[in-house]
């Protein structure tokens, strides 16, 4: 896992509340979360979600583009914060 998803795992597990978890256990949710996830923006058949871009995209690349985008938004809204990781969230730039 390279650094910008182990941010994404971290950041994750601190919304579901799954600091706890034993780390595979808590690893194999996230996978999950991230082929749920991914899914509802490749159903052709709902035109509102689909996007042809995340198609082709690895779950685990997809869902760590979307945490991050969705933790960067609280982070600067003030809607929440991360501690420590606050300024690796705020310096990412969605690729």
């Amino acid at each position: 896992m390279d650094k910008l998803t182990t941010l994404a795992f971290i950041v994750w597990a601190i919304d579901v509340d799954g600091m706890s978890l034993p780390v595979i256990q808590a690893l194999e949710r996230f996978r999950k979360s991230a082929e749920g996830v991914q899914r509802i923006f490749t159903d052709p058949s709902d035109k509102l979600t689909y996007c042809e871009k995340v198609v082709n995209m690895n779950p685990l690349d997809f869902f760590t583009e979307y945490v991050l985008f969705y933790a960067k938004s609280k982070v600067e809204s003030g809607i929440r914060g991360y501690g420590k990781y606050n300024t690796e969230i705020l310096n990412y730039k969605l690729s």
